[in-house]
């Protein structure tokens, strides 16, 4: 079965290869804000508390990004430009992961939003006279990326926005057909995109490898011609591996923030089907114990605790923790074990809160509404 996920993977990644490289990039004074994951395209981190947002410009104009906010925690803007060829990490990755950063981030506590939900963002070297939102591009800009994170995903709403060219709004001349040299061009950048997706992106070495307890890593600066990451975020992971009769308890202290999350990833670094799984808990979503601390439980199946996380049968994989503006900048300090599943009622302390095959029920199908809400289309 992991087999066949290995090449569901693969065909994933051709889909989103033809799509960047030959539907995105080659329209850059035409450009089209392009969905970066959802649940049947997924690569490189994906998040399941995510939706993402990406288009390639030309960095030689100014555009123009307009539409309603929505209510998600969490929003920032990045311009990306090509990376320097002598960084390893950067060649390693396919694009568009492999970009960095062009300018300084525009954060969504900074985005000035008007009283009926909207917003604009220009997006030009100079900030223009009057302009409430600016995002800084440099001629060597050629990506623009929108991101979204949801704590509660029942209650907030997703952003409706699009992108355009200032001048080349829809009435002004369309885009050209493409030219033979440019579809030559787009298909050997997709074949790079998959065969870049089946090498950056999978299991640690087997040397020196640390199984079963979360460590921190560090977190990447955010400054010009580094990596983009997610501004003011800090991380944490834990590589998994569980037989089909044992579990991984994980506990911490969660650490003041505007929002985290712990998600289940699977060796390349993709998550289960969350429209289906329990794969990863938001703050807002948490049960805490009576002591403040939460209890999250890595397992094959229901071990009837509220923070379940679902390795959708997979047998190891990533665990990854993300704060988002936490405090001091640092992650919470971790606790892990791996366990027996059938040992667990016992090693739990008394009084840890439990869950019915009742309200797990209920939690699933609350989670998949908070899915098909963010996913309407």
């Amino acid at each position: 079965a992991e087999r066949a996920e290995a090449f569901r993977y693969l065909t994933q990644a051709v889909a989103q290869g033809f799509l960047w490289a030959v539907e995105n990039e080659t329209r850059p004074q035409h450009p089209w804000l392009l969905g970066l994951f959802n649940p049947v395209k997924k690569q490189a981190g994906d998040k399941s508390m995510s939706r993402d947002y990406g288009a390639y410009i030309d960095g030689r104009f100014d555009y123009r990004i307009t539409g309603q906010r929505g209510s998600s925690r969490w929003i920032a803007l990045t311009a990306l430009t090509k990376p320097n060829a002598a960084d390893p990490l950067s060649a390693k990755w396919n694009e568009p992961w492999a970009l960095v950063l062009d300018s300084e981030p525009l954060l969504g506590t900074d985005v000035v939003v008007e009283p009926d939900g909207t917003m604009e963002i220009i997006c030009s070297k100079q900030r223009p006279p009057g302009a409430k939102n600016w995002l800084r591009i440099t001629e060597a800009t050629n990506h623009v990326r929108v991101r979204q994170l949801f704590d509660d995903w029942n209650q907030e709403e997703p952003m409706a926005i699009h992108i355009e060219r200032i001048g080349g709004e829809p009435g002004a001349a369309p885009p050209a057909l493409l030219q033979p040299e440019e579809m030559i061009a787009a298909l050997a950048k997709a074949a790079s995109f998959v065969r870049k997706s089946t090498s950056a992106w999978g299991p640690p070495p087997l040397e020196g490898r640390v199984e079963n307890e979360m460590y921190d890593l560090p977190t990447p600066p955010t400054r010009i011609g580094g990596i983009d990451a997610n501004p003011g975020g800090v991380m944490s992971v834990a590589w998994w591996a569980l037989a089909p009769d044992e579990a991984l308890v994980i506990e911490f202290t969660p650490v003041p923030s505007l929002m985290w999350s712990v998600e289940l990833e699977n060796v390349w670094w993709v998550t289960a089907d969350y429209r289906w799984r329990l794969v990863e808990v938001t703050d807002a979503q948490a049960v805490l114990e009576d002591d403040g601390r939460c209890r999250l439980v890595v397992a094959h199946k229901d071990p009837g605790v509220p923070n379940w996380l679902d390795t959708g049968t997979f047998s190891e994989g990533w665990a990854r923790y993300r704060g988002m503006l936490s405090e001091d900048g640092r992650s919470p300090a971790w606790s892990s074990r791996r366990v027996k599943l059938d040992e667990l009622t016992d090693i739990l302390p008394a009084g840890a809160k439990r869950t019915t095959p009742e309200e797990r029920k209920a939690q699933i199908a609350l989670r998949a509404a908070g899915v098909r809400k963010r996913y309407r289309d």
